[in-house]
């Protein structure tokens, strides 16, 4: 667990979690901001910097970034939980349900 707004912290002796592009401000609550990955973390393979690369390259040229709940998606793990909204966890022997309430 981390104090809401922190971000993953890192773990010692490992590399740092994915942040935030330093060239591409993230403000919350803004329609032109987005989240863009640094794609100097060193976790990152190269495959995947160079689809993050075109991804960044696109929304600087104007096309709207994916956002899950755009298309009703679920938003994934971890920013699933982190607003502070119900979620239900069932479990049966065979598999596992997750249903989250959101607003937004």
């Amino acid at each position: 667990m981390h104090p809401r707004g922190t971000g993953f912290q890192p773990v010692p002796g490992s590399p740092p979690p994915v942040r935030q592009d330093p060239g591409h401000r993230f403000t919350p609550g803004r329609g032109d901001a987005w989240r863009i990955g640094d794609v100097s973390n060193p976790n990152l393979k190269p495959w995947v910097k160079e689809v993050m690369k075109k991804d960044t390259a696109e929304i600087d040229a104007g096309k709207l970034a994916f956002q899950p709940s755009a298309s009703c998606l679920p938003s994934g793990i971890p920013n699933m939980f982190s607003f502070p909204n119900p979620l239900m966890i069932l479990q049966t022997p065979k598999e596992v349900v997750m249903i989250k309430e959101d607003g937004m």
